[in-house]
């Protein structure tokens, strides 16, 4: 796969439609700026979403395990309110270029950034 190209993929083969849904929570493990798993839970359901190699992985499921997932000593840290996300309604999910940005119904988006050297998301922009 190319570096260049951003490809939005599921476990299932299927990412689920996601329009509508109302966000509830935002948690990410990340060091620094750079972000590597993330859940967003919509509508009383997780979604997980990470890259792997310049692909971005999306997977519906449960509570973030840090047990699993995680080292020793880390933990997913919650976005929710730091990024403004709480009670808003997806209008779409939009990913390009390796940028994956979320549009929520009354404006108010945020972006990320893949990153090659890092292997890992970056916030680019959270505003309405």
């Amino acid at each position: 796969m190319s570096k260049d190209e951003l490809v939005l993929r599921s476990y299932l083969g299927v990412v689920p439609s996601v329009s509508s849904l109302t966000c509830e929570g935002f948690f990410a493990f990340r060091r620094n700026i750079d972000f590597h798993i993330m859940y967003i839970r919509l509508s009383g359901s997780f979604h997980r979403f990470y890259f792997d190699d310049g692909e971005l992985f999306w997977d519906e499921g449960g509570w973030p395990d840090a047990d699993s997932e995680l080292g020793e000593g880390e933990e997913y840290e919650d976005l929710t309110d730091i990024i403004k996300v709480r009670g808003r309604q997806i209008h779409y999910i939009e990913n390009n270029n390796l940028v994956f940005r979320i549009t929520f119904t009354d404006g108010y988006e945020f972006l990320f950034k893949y990153s090659v050297e890092h292997d890992a998301m970056q916030l680019q922009f959270f505003a309405l």
